[in-house]
């Protein structure tokens, strides 16, 4: 299913069971979205998020993202990259993640 954010003037929320998205539109996302029905959260390219100059900012949007999330939804944070810095970020936040790593063969 593929979610479109609405038009500026468009108040209606959107719904569906997965939310991807990347960290660019995840403010503007949280926002807009019905949270009733989601099942899955997914922030992608979250290496883009989290290595930026401003880490505590990417840290403090994804508590607000948990704090409007209801307890039921999977929350995943995907990269193709993330470093062991990224990875202590991450720790930081005070959640159990689990962390799936594919090895080049």
């Amino acid at each position: 299913m593929t979610v479109h954010l609405p038009r500026e003037k468009d108040s209606t929320k959107t719904a569906g069971q997965v939310a991807v998205v990347t960290p660019a539109y995840l403010e503007k996302i949280i926002k807009n979205i019905d949270f009733t029905k989601l099942k899955i959260f997914i922030i992608d390219e979250a290496d883009h998020m989290l290595s930026s100059e401003n880490t505590s900012n990417a840290l403090s949007a994804i508590d607000k993202v948990k704090k409007v999330l209801p307890a039921d939804v999977q929350f995943l944070l995907l990269s193709a990259t993330f470093n062991e810095k990224d990875l202590s970020n991450i720790a930081s936040i005070g959640q159990t993640f689990k962390e799936i790593t594919i090895e080049k063969s």
